[in-house]
């Protein structure tokens, strides 16, 4: 089953908290990967060094090799089997659209009026919502119309990255969940969305 490696970047922040944790590079998350399942077998070792940092798969934790106390949580998320990846369970950079939503990663863009409304149906649905767009992020939600901003930072990365951007439409604020869950799917199931070659 497909992977996805985090550390905890923000030590202030609870660990049940998505926004706590930065993604790793999908070169590292390979490396890490194979680490893993490594450290998983009798013989294996517990630990691997990649750069200046120590991988402790035991005590997840990510440390630096010159100094044992500057030292930050990792994890470990399992993905759906139906989502992009390598062979070797890294997230692959081939995008393709799709109606499933559960542990996919989605990044909310601007332009939202009540931008807690999209976290939360797109969390009920089974997603996660991640602060920052990356090479593993699956979708960015956005506002289709006069806020669609392509010049923001977040679709400028969305571009870089090969994101689909899913446009959503403007009634998005509606009071009533089970349409906003429908709006979502029905964008995806269109494939109302913005794909960067």
């Amino acid at each position: 089953m497909p992977v996805k490696w985090f550390w905890k970047s923000d030590l202030r922040k609870d660990d049940s908290d998505d926004s706590a944790w930065t993604e790793y590079a999908v070169a590292q998350i390979g490396k890490i990967e194979k680490g893993f399942r490594n450290s998983q077998t009798k013989k294996g070792k517990k630990t691997m060094t990649m750069g200046k940092y120590i991988i402790d798969f035991e005590n997840e934790i990510q440390r630096r090799a010159d100094d044992d106390q500057l030292q930050r949580g990792i994890k470990r998320v399992e993905v759906d089997s139906d989502s992009d990846s390598d062979s070797d369970g890294s997230p692959s950079k081939k995008r393709t659209g799709t109606c499933s939503i559960k542990k996919k990663l989605f990044v909310r863009g601007p332009g939202f009026d009540h931008p807690a409304y999209v976290a939360k149906v797109i969390e009920e649905m089974g997603g996660l919502m991640t602060p920052n767009v990356t090479s593993t992020t699956d979708y960015v939600l956005c506002p289709e119309g006069d806020k669609f901003d392509a010049g923001n930072a977040k679709l400028s990365l969305a571009r870089k990255f090969r994101v689909p951007v899913v446009l959503l439409p403007e009634d998005f604020s509606s009071d009533d969940n089970k349409k906003r869950k429908s709006i979502v799917l029905t964008a995806m199931e269109r494939k109302n969305m913005v794909f960067y070659d």
